[in-house]
């Protein structure tokens, strides 16, 4: 398929989610004939009539046009998809036309991926035999014609939301958006929407209201910052031979010299090998001098273990060259999320804590990744974990343990949606930064860390175990705990460590405090009653679960136990139909039950 066509098929695959999006928020795919329309849309309601026959017009000439391609030999697939194709623009009109009756169950993923899948895995069996189809200029100028008039439309359509509608329609683009980046698997497809994207948003300032300017300006942005990350985690993934120019210069600059980074206390390998360490200290940007007035940067260090080789020039271990890889790519994917949504704090770069500046003997052989503080000024206090505050703090209001767990699930699908797995997801490693005035954290604010096992997530990515301890293995799924832990990392695994500090948060306490009693002492648990917590909190004492209606709410406990029952089953998560139905499910069970409780 030819750049022009591929081009108009992700056009017209938005818009297709535009008119999708505005359906499901305003009502109109559960519509039926007797139905009240909203205030907004009763008060067009003709225009909107007129509207919507026009452009069930437009889908019938863009079916007409994709009946004109042939296949050319019989056992070509062309015919067959084109046909589904138009079947699913015939029956999206009917929708405006009649009242169809359908029960919940058939309709829930009208909007979701399968039309996603459809136009995609059309556009990929096309792309391998461009000889398939043929592309008349005619067909081109008519299609582009159609297209500009059903934009034009939905534009309109767009402007007619209100209130909660409008609302609605801001979280199903979203999800639209996360959906649209899932399924694209190469760099070149997701620029290819990205640039569409732009076109579109262009067009659409030209006469839109300032209410619209402000949403299509925030949509497009979004798409951006998903499309960056998505792109280095794709590019992270290719083989060193094949690896674009763009993946170099985002990882050729991550690495920050060891003179530069000056450490407030003291590092020991035994506390980085026996929890999670964040070491407060002082950054110099390269070119600046030590001894300017106030020249550095307030950071805070992260740490990630690595394995070594000797070098045979200078006899010195150095750390293995897959090492470096992972570390770099870490760091530069890091750096790419710049959403807020992912809740990932500021990325300055990493360095190596064993630098051939000094000693060899005195360092432990540890990667420093360093992180921008909030504040900074000159006592700027340090991040304090939730593990901590959960410890040493009283139990904040519902409303701001509801929108930390919010916000903590927005995270996780942030991250899965551009394909990168946490993998140790825990309280200690979710951080706050306290107000420099009141030393007060603000839990509302919480940010995502403790990457240091992360990975992408692909069938051949090599995982790196984290090390036993009970006390951190009361998060991981059963399946993955302990040395035999079977099979690779998944995302359904980091889901269910999110359940569990969505437990904690609840409860305002550790999850081993939550179930002491289900242990034979009070002591730290052995592992063998670790493995055994999931099986405690769905099966044999599920109280715990569901002492969560009472104290939290129904919405949240729905969260919850979705996360704590997620399946590790057979299936390959990593296969694109798997990831987008977990993904769906994860969104409207997890994310939009805490985003909906009821304080």
């Amino acid at each position: 398929m030819n750049t022009s066509c591929l081009e108009l098929r992700t056009r017209l695959e938005m818009e297709q989610c535009r008119l999708l999006n505005f359906a499901e928020a305003t009502g109109l795919l559960d519509y039926e004939e007797n139905d009240p329309l909203s205030e907004s849309l009763e008060s067009e309601k003709l225009v909107l009539i007129a509207v919507l026959t026009q452009i069930g017009c437009k889908l019938d000439d863009f079916s007409a046009l994709t009946n004109r391609y042939k296949p050319l030999r019989k056992e070509d697939k062309t015919a067959s998809e084109a046909k589904n194709v138009k079947e699913d623009f015939i029956s999206l009109k009917k929708k405006w036309e009649t009242s169809v009756k359908k029960s919940p169950k058939r309709r829930e993923r009208l909007r979701g991926t399968n039309h996603l899948f459809k136009w995609y895995g059309m556009g990929v069996d096309i792309a391998k035999e461009p000889e398939r189809l043929w592309w008349a200029a005619v067909d081109e100028k008519v299609f582009k014609k159609v297209l500009q008039e059903l934009v034009e439309y939905n534009n309109y359509l767009h402007e007619l939301t209100r209130g909660q509608h409008a609302k609605k329609l801001e979280m199903t683009t979203r999800e639209t958006y996360l959906e649209m980046v899932l399924v694209r698997g190469q760099v070149d497809e997701l620029k290819r929407l990205l640039v569409n994207s732009i076109l579109l948003q262009d067009h659409q300032q030209v006469t839109a209201t300032p209410r619209a300017a402000e949403a299509n300006v925030e949509h497009g942005r979004l798409l951006h910052g998903l499309v960056d990350t998505k792109s280095q985690s794709l590019m992270n993934d290719e083989p060193d031979e094949k690896k674009p120019p763009a993946y170099e210069e985002a990882t050729r600059d991550t690495k920050l010299s060891y003179k530069s980074v000056d450490l407030l206390t003291e590092l020991k390998k035994v506390d980085v090998m026996q929890q999670r360490v964040q070491t407060s200290g002082k950054y110099w940007p390269e070119g600046k001098s030590k001894t300017e007035e106030r020249p550095s940067v307030q950071v805070w260090v992260e740490w990630k273990e690595y394995k070594t080789e000797i070098n045979d020039e200078t006899r010195n271990s150095v750390a293995l060259p897959e090492c470096l890889k992972r570390v770099k790519e870490l760091v530069a994917l890091l750096q790419s999320c710049r959403l807020n949504a992912f809740r990932i704090p500021t990325c300055l770069g990493w360095y190596d804590y064993r630098d051939d500046d000094i000693e060899r003997s005195l360092h432990a052989p540890l990667f420093g990744i360093v992180f921008r503080k909030e504040d900074q000024s000159d006592n700027s206090p340090d991040p304090i974990s939730l593990l901590d505050l959960i410890k040493t703090e009283p139990r904040p209001s519902l409303s701001a343990r509801a929108t930390l767990a919010h916000k903590l699930a927005d995270s996780v699908l942030y991250l899965h949606a551009v394909r990168w797995l946490h993998k140790s997801i825990r309280s200690d490693g979710i951080l706050f930064f306290p107000n420099t005035k009141t030393r007060e954290p603000d839990i509302r604010e919480p940010y995502m860390t403790g990457f240091e096992y992360s990975r992408p997530d692909r069938t051949d990515a090599h995982s790196t175990h984290i090390p036993p301890s009970p006390r951190n293995e009361a998060y991981v799924h059963p399946s993955y705990q302990g040395v035999k832990a079977r099979g690779t990392y998944r995302k359904s695994f980091d889901i269910y460590s999110l359940g569990i500090v969505l437990l904690e948060i609840a409860y305002w306490e550790p999850i081993l405090t939550i179930l002491a009693k289900e242990f034979a002492t009070e002591a730290e648990p052995i592992s063998s009653e670790v493995q055994l917590i999931q099986t405690i909190l769905i099966e044999t004492k599920p109280k715990y679960v569901e002492n969560l209606k009472g104290m939290v709410g129904e919405r949240y406990y729905t969260a919850v136990d979705s996360c704590l029952r997620v399946m590790a089953g057979k299936s390959d998560e990593t296969a694109i139909e798997v990831s987008a139905k977990l993904q769906s499910d994860f969104t409207h069970l997890v994310v939009g039950n805490l985003g909906s409780v009821i304080v």
